[in-house]
């Protein structure tokens, strides 16, 4: 090294010492490039008390993990995050995870950096006791050491979340764990009041199209009564056993493989994603709740399209209460068009998702990792479902008469009117109807 070579870096280094945050270096008073470099950042050390996030290191290495959580959807558009509105069950869990630390300030504003992803989306005021979502967290380092630290974690969650979202927990997965693709099923469950299987009035669009010429006796008996004083009778209505059997019986058709093009929207018979299978679809004995009789539809399947259950559930209720044949049922997932109105979403739920599959995986290779389930949290699980979303299930029923209102309203729904056309299932239902045709243009074999 020459001479004016070590002057200048002995220069160099005095002045770093001197904690001076300007750079001297070769040809400085030239304007070189260096003279315009950032002074390097001093590293401040971390109180190991801390638990701030927003300066220093982080409380812990970065770790993907499942977070299962439940919710209310009253009042929210849906679950999956929404740029035109704040009001998603997503923004609201987001912000309690920014708020407790386990993402940080500076990945706060946009979900993508740390992988955020849905294991299920629900929609506009559709409720969830089980959902799951994955991101990358930043966890207290003695969390993963212990079961009351990842306790601490979900507890600091919760309090910075409304009363309407519960975290159940959280589980550290694979870094290349996908919460939508390795969920193998999911398990749903709809609500609905006994009264729906009544059949129409006989005055009533639908009635006079199924040939009705007098009431059934409970709409006689309520002819000069008020609407506040027919409720209260929907609400004293108790399902027969054979009507029972009867539902049973129209939602057992639904299991296995089908096309359900006939059961979402913007799709055709010949796409390939209509075809789903359902592994179960059953149906409860009845319970009173507030004078008001409910059984609960529970359908698992593999996946489920948009407005599939809310189709399914309401094309099962119009073939019992207009005494269809349910061969007309499986006759819906030929290659007909058809246009199935959807039930209220009031009664649906996302009861939880299964991951069977992934639960092997780790079981035989990550034998560290535990497996996802919510079997650990039934308990409170079964109390949130309770209190806070079956309440509010009947409650608004109640206040609202939601189901009465959507089945009234289909009954008088004139399709004529309406441009309904040749296509709407009322075409088809009761007894005297025609059969569902297949047109001849299409010979598809359908793969069950």
């Amino acid at each position: 090294m020459h001479s004016t070579e070590i002057r200048l870096f002995a220069s160099s280094v005095k002045v770093l010492q001197q904690g001076t945050t300007k750079w001297i270096g070769k040809n400085n008073s030239r304007g070189s490039s260096r003279a315009h470099r950032k002074p390097p950042i001093e590293y401040k050390p971390r109180d190991p008390d801390s638990t701030s996030t927003s300066a220093g290191p982080r409380l812990g290495p970065k770790r993907k993990v499942a977070c299962l959580f439940g919710y209310n959807g009253t009042g929210y558009s849906g679950l999956q995050f929404n740029p035109d509105t704040d009001k998603t069950i997503e923004s609201d869990l987001f912000k309690g995870l920014v708020a407790s630390g386990l993402v940080s300030k500076e990945n706060s504003t946009d979900l993508k950096k740390v992988g955020f992803m849905r294991a299920a989306r629900t929609d506009k005021g559709v409720h969830a006791a089980g959902n799951l979502v994955s991101f990358k967290a930043v966890l207290p380092q003695d969390s993963e050491s212990t079961v009351d630290g990842m306790k601490r974690v979900v507890e600091n969650i919760n309090q910075h979340l409304p009363e309407k979202i519960r975290v159940w927990g959280l589980n550290r997965v694979t870094k290349g764990f996908n919460c939508k693709n390795m969920c193998g099923s999911r398990v749903y469950e709809y609500l609905i009041p006994s009264y729906v299987v009544l059949p129409p009035r006989a005055d009533s669009y639908l009635g006079k199209k199924l040939g009705m010429t007098t009431d059934v006796k409970f709409w006689a008996d309520l002819a000069d009564k008020s609407d506040q004083e027919k409720y209260q009778a929907l609400k004293d209505y108790r399902i027969s056993e054979k009507l029972l059997s009867d539902l049973k019986a129209v939602f057992q058709i639904y299991q296995g493989g089908h096309n359900f093009h006939n059961y979402t929207i913007g799709k055709d018979f010949l796409d390939p994603s209509s075809k789903r299978y359902i592994d179960s679809v059953n149906v409860s004995d009845p319970q009173i709740i507030d004078n008001t009789e409910w059984i609960s539809i529970k359908l698992h399947g593999q996946s489920f399209m948009i407005h599939q259950i809310r189709k399914i559930i309401s094309m099962g209720i119009l073939t019992i209460r207009t005494d269809t044949p349910l061969a007309k049922v499986q006759q819906t997932f030929n290659n007909h068009k058809l246009n199935i109105p959807k039930a209220p979403s009031l009664g649906l739920l996302l009861e939880h998702p299964v991951y069977d599959g992934y639960n092997r995986l780790i079981t035989n290779k990550f034998t560290h990792l535990s497996p996802i389930t919510f079997e650990p949290y039934q308990s409170e699980i079964d109390g949130f479902k309770k209190n806070s979303i079956y309440m509010e299930i009947y409650e608004q029923e109640n206040q609202e008469w939601v189901f009465w209102k959507y089945f009234r309203y289909l009954d008088d729904f004139d399709i004529e009117d309406n441009n309904g056309g040749s296509d709407f299932i009322f075409e088809y239902l009761g007894r005297n109807s025609g059969n569902i045709p297949v047109p001849r243009a299409i010979d598809v074999e359908i793969d069950n």
